[in-house]
């Protein structure tokens, strides 16, 4: 017994010996399996289906919550609703930007609207160009407006129809672009504004929704709806929630039109007996919101990343990847679908894409390869944000007003938390969007988006002077003179009003924060050809987002304002990312955005010209940006009564301001800028244009 009773511990301890060995040779055999999996990108799924067509829809100004499956109880999208119970249905999809150009452009280039300006650079890769490299018919049915192939959203798409007015003209150019189409590999963007604003439903869908017993201002008209949003939202009238839901019932049955035709586009593929090889898809660029943050629009100022704004649907039917209803509730972004198609393709995914794709969870919903996305993010020219799936926060780049929202707990986004919280932990917040800036702005400059150089150059004369011309300069003696073509008028300021410091000629006229002062202008803008150009220096590294300066050219009952800002998130070195906005005030909604780089320690020449509908920005000679959408509605003819001045931290010096534009200079002749404007004009002498 004695003996027996001292070899157990070494009896225990072979067993311990023993277990460990097994266990050791398991989690390697284990490990062995699944780095073998890994190589060859097969954990968990099987193998590839075939899948040769794509079809992408995008319902402008779609919002996610009103479609059935999404929540809607009213029957407004009994067929989309089908696709998504038997495809796969994604509950959090986001747009970067509720604005359809950037928005769309995001859709096809998976880039964030930073990295690009519109027109879209043609360098860029699209979704459509690697479809198209790739042996695959591309085609893009369109319906005007933003998204006409002018702004470059259509770039890559071999065949373009962007003048598609109506539901049933849309669906017989399809029908009849399938027929030719459907023994090929093809990718087709199919776009409709169809729920958009102006909100007028079809009359039997008006009536299946409406109210009957409703007694307020708005009918089922163009005119109508449009007369309540614009003095809704500028605070002329009250709004009752009867009037919201009216609108609603307008809107879903909007919604119903487009199902009709969703229905009847699926019906010409099962036809065609083309279903069963083909993705389709159905996304939206951007919600709507009605009056939830007191403002009807995509967006709403004081939140303009709301999730009723941000949030899209984002169905996807694929027989062939043999699912039955899914639902999948992670995080994913409209730059995450052009990976996707990719992959799904078996085409080869650009570095340049920041989206990530979302294949594996089609096909599995759980997928080791594929890591749970943390946040999304949000950008405009004024706002940067990002959302997880508990936080959301936007910052404001002119006020460097900061709002944070709790999800969880506030889902409505109503209460702003950024006062409550720590500010170790508001500061780690917006070190995020730093970085997610930053990462931009390099991969901007990686893809050659940063500056493009004129062919021509610019002239070396200065503006030409008319009777609608005007030039303005400081003199030593704390006054400004200022010239057109016919007088020269000498006019004194309040040094408070005014501050003089060392110019690109001679004296310039520092910007000073909350001071302003106005120059009589009794002239007229044309809207057929003028140009704006003046010399800028940043005064000093601007630490915060500041409005660098405002130059409004004021009549009676609005304004032509151009703005400068500088971003404090956008740094790149000495540079500083810049965008100079044109905006027709009080309708801000028709403003004109240039992004451009800034180096603060520099002087700028800032040349805005115009042109038969085309506006040009240039920085320095080079162009930074050129926009053929550039409408009528900005330069009307109207007589300016003055021009007001105001900013903070930066020198403007030699402006001026003419109805001769500088297009037809620059295309006809081949002159370098010179920087010196020929000895400050040969001492205020104004030299001739011609000279």
């Amino acid at each position: 017994m004695k003996a027996i009773k001292n070899n157990s511990p070494v009896r225990e301890k072979n067993k311990i010996k023993i277990r460990l060995i097994l266990f050791l040779c398991c989690f390697f055999i284990f490990l062995t399996s699944l780095i073998i999996s890994l190589k060859s990108k097969k954990l968990f799924l099987e193998k590839s289906p075939e899948i040769h067509n794509f079809i992408l829809l995008s319902i402008d100004d779609l919002r996610a919550d009103r479609l059935g499956c999404y929540g809607n109880k009213r029957n407004v999208s009994p067929c989309i609703d089908s696709l998504a119970h038997q495809g796969i249905r994604f509950l959090y999809a986001f747009s970067p930007w509720p604005f359809t150009p950037p928005a769309h452009s995001s859709l096809l280039t998976s880039l964030y609207p930073s990295i690009f300006d519109l027109p879209l650079d043609p360098k860029i890769k699209t979704l459509a160009s690697i479809l198209h490299e790739n042996g695959y018919k591309t085609a893009a049915f369109t319906s005007s407006g933003w998204m006409s192939k002018g702004y470059g959203i259509l770039n890559g798409f071999k065949e373009i129809d962007d003048r598609i007015i109506g539901l049933p003209n849309l669906e017989k150019k399809i029908v009849r672009w399938l027929n030719s189409n459907r023994d090929k590999k093809f990718f087709l963007f199919l776009h409709t504004y169809y729920v958009h604003v102006p909100f007028v439903a079809p009359e039997k869908y008006f009536l299946e929704f409406a109210d009957h017993t409703y007694s307020g201002p708005i009918e089922n008209t163009a005119e109508s709806t449009n007369k309540f949003l614009e003095e809704a939202n500028e605070g002329r009238i009250s709004v009752k929630p009867e009037d919201r839901q009216r609108l609603l019932d307008i809107y879903d049955g909007q919604i119903k039109a487009v199902d009709g035709f969703v229905c009847s586009l699926f019906a010409h593929l099962t036809r065609l007996q083309i279903e069963d090889k083909t993705m389709f898809i159905i996304t939206s660029d951007h919600g709507e919101q009605f009056y939830e943050h007191k403002y009807f629009g995509h967006s709403s100022p004081e939140h303009p990343f709301a999730d009723i704004s941000t949030r899209v649907p984002l169905i996807i039917y694929c027989p062939a990847l043999s699912t039955k209803e899914k639902v999948i509730d992670r995080l994913v972004e409209l730059i995450d679908l052009p990976p996707t198609i990719l992959e799904a393709a078996k085409i080869k995914i650009p570095e340049t894409f920041q989206g990530k794709s979302f294949f594996p969870l089609l096909r599995k919903k759980y997928n080791l390869l594929l890591k749970k996305k943390k946040q999304v993010f949000f950008q405009t020219n004024r706002f940067a944000g990002f959302r997880t799936r508990k936080l959301k926060l936007v910052l404001d780049f002119h006020s460097g007003e900061k709002k944070l929202y709790d999800l969880v707990n506030d889902p409505a986004e109503t209460k702003d938390i950024s006062q409550i919280i720590s500010g170790k932990k508001l500061k780690s917040l917006i070190d995020k969007l730093r970085v997610f800036q930053e990462k931009n702005d390099i991969l901007r400059e990686k893809l050659g988006l940063t500056e493009v150089v004129l062919e021509e150059g610019l002239p070396s004369s200065s503006l030409p002077f008319d009777g609608n011309s005007i030039f303005l300069a400081p003199l030593d003696d704390n006054s400004f003179i200022y010239k057109t073509e016919n007088y020269i008028k000498k006019e004194n300021f309040d040094e408070k009003q005014l501050n003089f410091v060392e110019g690109k000629f001679g004296k310039g006229l520092l910007l000073i924060p909350k001071a302003e002062f106005r120059i009589p202008f009794k002239t007229a803008l044309s809207s057929n050809s003028g140009a704006i150009e003046f010399w800028l220096k940043l005064n000093k590294e601007a630490s915060l987002t500041q409005k660098i300066f405002n130059l409004d050219f004021m009549e009676k009952d609005s304004s032509l304002s151009i703005q400068g800002t500088i971003y404090w998130l956008w740094t790149t070195k000495d540079n500083k990312r810049g965008v100079i906005e044109i905006i027709k005030k009080p309708y801000q909604k028709e403003t004109q955005k240039f992004s451009t780089l800034f180096s603060w320690k520099e002087w700028h020449h800032i040349l805005i010209s115009w042109e038969n509908e085309e506006i040009f920005l240039l920085i320095d000679g080079n162009l930074s940006s050129r926009q053929n959408f550039f409408t009528r509605d900005f330069f009307e003819d109207k007589l300016i009564n003055y021009i007001k001045i105001d900013g903070e931290n930066c020198v403007i010096d030699d402006l001026r301001v003419s109805n001769k534009s500088r297009l037809s200079i620059i295309r006809k002749k081949k002159l370098k800028l010179d920087n010196e404007v020929i000895e400050r004009l040969k001492a205020l002498g104004y030299i001739d244009s011609k000279n």
